[in-house]
């Protein structure tokens, strides 16, 4: 079994795991029964507080991967008897525009009564905080198929079959967007600078203290005219990345939006 612990060896007393070397692994299954799908395992998302903290549970990564998904199984362990605030804030953290299907897992573990009120309870949650999400089905890996083992398996298959449009371009976007964000938000701050400098120019009254004004002045002046080189570089960027990346796309056959297109993408977070 592969887990955060895998390859643990704390004989000399020093804990040395594995896990620090592997950044993620691949496992081929013949007898996995759908073609188009990779089933993604993320690494958890406990806080950095946590006593079993590491770069390798940390819920950036985990939110960067299930963010680059198409769909998304978000299992809730049946006998905790809700889904947990943590998860809720983490859901809702996510990309809305994914599919969720919410499955309560290990459901044999409790009464078929007290099962129907979690399900229930666990939609009215979800509903309340406005989580889209497909459905909430139950199953048990001891007894799958007294439960809802084949609607899952139906809306996998779906997906199985559904041509998926790429989210690279979006995810990309969305990092580009950012850093632009970035530069246009200090540039906005330095405009307020300037504005205050200049009305301070205006109510001066002495040499020594329009002399600095003036020089203050031209510092911003000059960070401002950097700033927006900045923004300009990063527009050449993205548009000569994706001119790339779309060149590329032709060729291995993948849906890509052109590069002249990219500023319609959607960059809601």
């Amino acid at each position: 079994m592969i887990a955060h612990g895998f390859g643990k060896d704390d004989s000399d007393g020093k804990e040395v795991t594995l896990g620090h070397l592997l950044k993620s692994l691949f496992i081929a299954l013949p007898k996995q029964p759908f073609r188009h799908i990779a089933l993604l395992d993320t690494p958890g998302y406990s806080k950095s507080d946590n006593d079993g903290y590491s770069y390798k549970t940390d819920e950036k990564i985990a939110r960067t991967q299930l963010n680059s998904a198409n769909f998304i199984l978000w299992f809730v362990t049946a006998d905790s008897g809700t889904i947990t605030n943590s998860d809720i804030d983490f859901l809702k953290s996510l990309n809305p525009e994914i599919p969720k299907l919410i499955i309560l897992n290990k459901a044999d573990k409790i009464f078929p009564d007290e099962l129907d009120e979690v399900v229930t309870k666990i939609r009215d949650i979800l509903k309340m905080k406005d989580i889209k999400f497909l459905d909430v089905l139950t199953y048990s890996s001891e007894d799958p198929d007294d439960y809802d083992k084949d609607k899952i398996l139906e809306y996998i298959g779906k997906w199985d079959n559904a041509v998926a449009e790429s989210r690279f371009a979006y995810n990309f976007k969305v990092l580009f967007t950012k850093c632009k964000e970035y530069y246009e938000e200090l540039l906005l701050e330095h405009r307020k600078y300037k504005s205050r400098i200049s009305k301070s120019t205006a109510y001066a009254d002495h040499d020594f203290v329009i002399t600095f004004l003036t020089e203050l002045d031209k510092n911003v002046t000059d960070e401002m005219k950097d700033l927006r080189k900045m923004i300009e570089t990063l527009n050449k960027l993205q548009f000569e990345f994706f001119s790339e990346v779309y060149r590329i796309s032709l060729k291995v056959g993948i849906k890509m939006p052109e590069p002249t297109e990219i500023d319609l993408i959607d960059d809601r977070m």
